[in-house]
């Protein structure tokens, strides 16, 4: 801000005469500039220079957009003043031929121009006349206040046979010719930048997971057991049966757990905490009543598998417990061969439906609805998990490969029957939150 102050004294030390005054930033061979037009063309060079460097200017930057915002200002006064001396204007007409003759190449590459990676005339031509698919309204402006003109121009000089060395100098001579002018110093901070909408939508997508919602799913799968044979139900049993006497011997379940996990594929230790009483299992239930408070049931069956519980308190409607669950150690041979079934079942659902599939196969079809990434709808923490890590990859009414549950023993036949999981809050309900940021910012980048 001091460096801007010293560039202003300067030039008004260089170029004095009558000062501005009222809402002026400054004065050019006469002609007022408002601060409005000033604040718009520092803040135009600001974005173009930002966009070029993918940064905001240091403050030694910030001189040369302070001095570029005036040298064009300048150049307009300057331009439009001959204009007027030489009567000359441009129709909108004569900007759409211009435009139509002479293709600006900077839009040569632009994707809302191309069909298949090739530059499209016929929507180019389209745009020029009707700014669709591309707003071409800013442009063409901007031929009509300075291009068409200046060409014209060039040609009222030319025919003006201005062909000596000396004389066709004016021509550029108009452009950079010197100016009287004096500049006034103002506090940005204390003007209000102003915000169009399509930077209000730019700053929102590039921001959109700010304003993401939480992930939305629902599912429907099979369940299809895998049975275990005679050699994994004997091995289960002893190892089963081994861990029972760790317990009884003091071991803690964590310390099982962390003991057995490569041994036992899926052993977990269930802890819901208090339960009512009316909502447990009637055969848990039974096992749980008769035992006193941090004791251990013998184990129990459960599924394929086995449980080991402890019962933590009893209230009057309510018992917490935790139970130490061993699925059914099955070898890599048994889990293998029903893959094929898996796979067989998931072809068959893709191509009947899942609750055909479902029919055909004497299957239970289960549906979860409304689901969070926090929700454990699967007693397998690792399925839901899986599935959650899918969800990025697949879209509403995808089946997934089939997925095994090392604690059910069973494989899953999963479909998304809901996946939006790239939810985010429309524009208008965060404009409250887009609008005082970016005042901010553009009040920071004036300053």
């Amino acid at each position: 801000m001091i460096r801007n102050i010293f560039f202003a004294i300067i030039l008004v030390a260089l170029f004095a005469c009558s000062g501005p005054r009222g809402n002026s930033a400054g004065i050019i061979n006469s002609e007022r500039i408002s601060k409005t037009e000033f604040i718009n063309t520092y803040r135009s060079y600001t974005a173009n220079f930002q966009l070029q460097n993918q940064r905001m200017p240091t403050t030694e930057e910030k001189v040369d957009v302070y001095k570029d915002s005036w040298n064009y200002l300048t150049r307009k006064v300057v331009l439009q003043q001959h204009f007027k001396r030489h009567q000359i204007s441009a129709s909108e007409q004569e900007v759409i031929d211009t435009l139509l003759t002479n293709i600006p190449p900077f839009l040569l590459n632009n994707p809302a121009l191309m069909i298949n990676g090739k530059f499209s005339h016929d929507l180019y031509n389209q745009s020029v006349r009707y700014d669709s698919p591309l707003n071409m309204s800013a442009i063409r402006n901007s031929y009509r206040e300075s291009y068409v003109p200046v060409q014209k121009l060039k040609e009222k000089m030319i025919d003006e046979d201005l062909s000596s060395k000396k004389k066709s100098g004016r021509i550029a001579d108009i452009v950079v010719s010197k100016a009287d002018f004096e500049l006034v110093v103002f506090d940005p901070l204390a003007m209000e930048p102003m915000l169009s909408d399509s930077e209000i939508e730019a700053f929102y997508q590039r921001n959109l997971q700010r304003f993401a919602m939480d992930p939305i799913y629902s599912l429907e799968y099979l369940s299809l057991p895998v049975k275990p044979r005679d050699e994994d139900r004997i091995y289960t049993e002893a190892v089963t049966d081994s861990i029972y006497r760790q317990v009884l011997a003091g071991k803690s379940f964590e310390t099982v757990i962390e003991e057995k996990q490569e041994q036992v594929p899926g052993i977990n230790l269930l802890d819901p905490g208090f339960v009512l009483i009316e909502n447990i299992d009637e055969d848990i239930l039974e096992t749980l009543e008769i035992l006193d408070n941090n004791k251990y049931s013998s184990p129990i069956a459960l599924g394929h598998g086995f449980a080991i519980f402890q019962k933590l308190q009893r209230t009057k409607s309510m018992l917490s417990y935790r139970a130490l669950q061993i699925p059914p150690i099955l070898s890599p041979n048994t889990i293998n061969s029903h893959h094929s079934q898996a796979v067989g079942a998931l072809n068959l659902a893709r191509d009947l439906g899942a609750k055909t599939a479902a029919d055909e196969l004497e299957l239970e079809l289960t549906r979860k609805d409304t689901l969070s990434v926090n929700d454990l709808w699967y007693s397998d923490k690792l399925v839901v998990d899986k599935v959650i890590s899918e969800l990025m990859n697949h879209k509403k009414g995808d089946f997934l490969e089939p997925v095994y549950s090392t604690i059910t023993g069973n494989w899953l036949v999963i479909r998304l029957t809901e996946n939006q999981v790239n939810r985010v809050y429309p524009l208008e309900n965060v404009r409250h939150i887009i609008v005082p940021e970016l005042m901010a910012m553009g009040q920071r980048s004036m300053a």
